[in-house]
């Protein structure tokens, strides 16, 4: 919950307090004037009367004064609620996606790994596929049908040859739409030997709000650009078995996939004052307090 206006939330918070202590005083500065009474066990009766339902309206009228000094500051609730997205896998093909230490090796597991999330792909999301080794080539286009990103595994060439990850997201980049949430996953060996400078790849992703989440294959040295703005958009793993690859895939899928929304709460919080107050000031009537 944020407030447009803090100070008035400030003392919206302080007031609940002062006005319930405010509104007890006139009860305990009674306490020390004399009275006469004419019916000695009337007043006996009165005394031993329990007093918590005047305590509970000076509550209530203080309650009421706080929310709509609340409703004043103008409240904000901000929320995370899953919206269709767009998400382009961007898979390193080159020589060194052979390597066999994650099982079966690089290449299958990535491939594995991408089925796996196909298949339990958020409902409305659209995904494609670009492979990169020495240049980037589109395998299939964004599209909601997931037998379709399936059968495009099938499609993406066996590894060889250098590694062009700059070309690999910029080619990524040009298949995503210009608005809304949109993500790359980068599944690579984490080592750039040709193309565009993976640097300017990443001041173009910063540049159109696109979120990266890299994941790498083994421990080859990886930009420190690209991992910083992953880290900021979205996720930075390292994967040194195939079930690694689980778990940051299952983290993009949850939580990659949601936008936040404001809700001004203005209008709640004066209804609940006024509701509130208008009881308090209902059962002091029926009480014949003033």
């Amino acid at each position: 919950m944020t407030f447009a206006h803090p100070v008035l939330a400030f003392l919206a918070a302080l007031s609940l307090p002062f006005a319930f202590v405010w509104r007890r005083m006139p009860i305990a500065s009674r306490g020390d004037k004399p009275y006469r009474y004419s019916n000695l066990p009337f007043m006996t009766a009165a005394l031993r009367s329990p007093r918590w339902p005047i305590a509970a309206l000076d509550l209530a009228c203080a309650l009421a004064l706080s929310l709509l000094l609340a409703a004043c500051a103008g409240p904000r609730l901000r929320t995370l609620a899953r919206v269709p997205a767009a998400v382009v896998f961007c898979i390193d093909t080159s020589g060194s996606m052979n390597a066999r230490d994650v099982l079966p090796s690089r290449a299958r597991a990535a491939a594995i790994a991408i089925r796996s999330f196909a298949g339990a792909m958020p409902s409305g999301t659209r995904a494609g596929i670009v492979a990169f080794a020495g240049d980037a080539q589109p395998i299939v286009g964004l599209t909601a049908e997931r037998d379709a990103i399936i059968a495009a595994l099938a499609r993406i060439p066996a590894p060889n040859g250098q590694t062009a990850i700059g070309d690999g997201l910029l080619s990524a980049a040009s298949m995503l739409p210009d608005s809304g949430p949109r993500a790359i996953v980068l599944i690579t060996d984490g080592a750039n030997n040709h193309g565009e400078d993976p640097r300017d790849a990443g001041r173009t992703l910063a540049s159109s709000h696109i979120r990266l989440n890299a994941i790498i294959m083994g421990d080859a040295p990886f930009s420190q650009t690209l991992r910083s703005y992953a880290l900021k958009t979205g996720i930075f793993f390292r994967v040194r078995g195939a079930r690694d690859l689980t778990a940051p895939l299952a983290q993009i899928a949850d939580t990659g996939f949601s936008a936040a929304t404001v809700r001004d709460c203005t209008v709640p919080f004066t209804i609940a004052a006024l509701c509130v107050g208008a009881a308090a000031w209902l059962a002091a009537a029926g009480a014949g307090r003033p």
